[in-house]
């Protein structure tokens, strides 16, 4: 694929992206349409693309090779998280920013980004990866980064409930679809896949919706912001590139994992600093940096790995 393909691509994300920050600057949908259609669109729309993907798969996987996957997902991450821990520990921020910081510079959006580019650049094989790596993300969220947001404060929480999110039910649902062939309805399945092609333009109108409140001149005077962005949108995939690349895999495997790790912030982390009344606005200020460049160093990194 071309990188001029790849730039048209993601300028289709980009529109969906602007309109929906614009439709919220405006006042033209409210903040609670916003937090509708987000849930709406993770716990429904992201669900079928997450089952989609297995039906008519033609990969064969046993569960030494399913484990392999997840594995290297969390491999992934704890790339992405030891980058982030040295990184929070030598700039000697202040504690309410500290937590956050090494959150949102760890955890890319795989959901809401990674999901659908992978989506519309290499298909459902390349879905069903994506959709893997929400095994160590939420348990990372839910339990390492819950303490780290709470620590200091007694009264750290984990919540078990928390961690078992829609995409993450969907995800083990899938395996199982995967792992022991279950036959689906066709009128079942087509179902699944209408919906999943909403899947990419309902992200993008949400992502650029979820952002609408900050202003953009905001992200760009924090120099923090900068540090995590260059973290999270090049070091970090550089790094898990290297790594996972001195591992014998399926290169589809080795691309979508270098995708989520390129990924922008996850919004996700902005929820959670409210949650625990951490600096939940400079949360907002690195997501909105990095969803910005990650337009342009997404198409990049896709044209780089082929």
């Amino acid at each position: 694929m071309s990188f001029s393909v790849l730039l048209g691509k993601m300028l289709i994300f980009v529109v969906l992206m602007v309109i929906g920050y614009l439709c919220v600057h405006t006042g033209y949908i409210s903040k609670a349409f916003v937090a509708d259609a987000s849930k709406l669109t993770i716990n429904v729309f992201l669900v079928a693309s997450i089952l989609n993907s297995v039906f008519d798969s033609e990969m064969q996987l046993g569960l030494g090779g399913l484990a392999k996957i997840i594995g290297i997902m969390s491999l992934m991450y704890a790339v992405s998280c030891l980058i982030a821990f040295a990184a929070a520990k030598l700039a000697k921020l202040p504690p309410d920013r500290e937590p956050v910081f090494e959150m949102i510079t760890a955890i890319g959006n795989n959901m809401f980004i990674a999901l659908p580019v992978v989506q519309q650049v290499y298909g459902a094989e390349g879905v069903f990866y994506v959709s893997m790596s929400s095994l160590p993300v939420n348990l990372l969220l839910y339990t390492y980064y819950v303490y780290r947001l709470t620590q200091g404060r007694g009264n750290t929480a984990f919540k078990l409930k928390d961690v078992f999110s829609a995409p993450l039910v969907a995800t083990v649902a899938s395996l199982v679809i995967f792992a022991c062939r279950i036959p689906v309805p066709h009128v079942i399945r087509n179902v699944i896949s209408s919906m999943s092609a909403a899947t990419m333009p309902l992200s993008m109108l949400v992502v650029g919706a979820s952002l609408g409140r900050i202003r953009f001149a905001d992200a760009f005077r924090d120099k923090y912001a900068y540090v995590s962005g260059v973290l999270r949108i090049a070091v970090i995939p550089a790094a898990v590139y290297l790594v996972l690349k001195m591992i014998p895999m399926e290169p589809m495997l080795l691309k979508a994992a270098v995708i989520i790790a390129a990924s922008p912030g996850a919004i996700v982390c902005t929820v959670l600093s409210v949650q625990y009344g951490r600096d939940y606005v400079f949360s907002s200020k690195a997501i909105l940096l990095t969803t910005a460049v990650s337009m342009l160093t997404i198409p990049m990194w896709v044209y780089f790995l082929g």
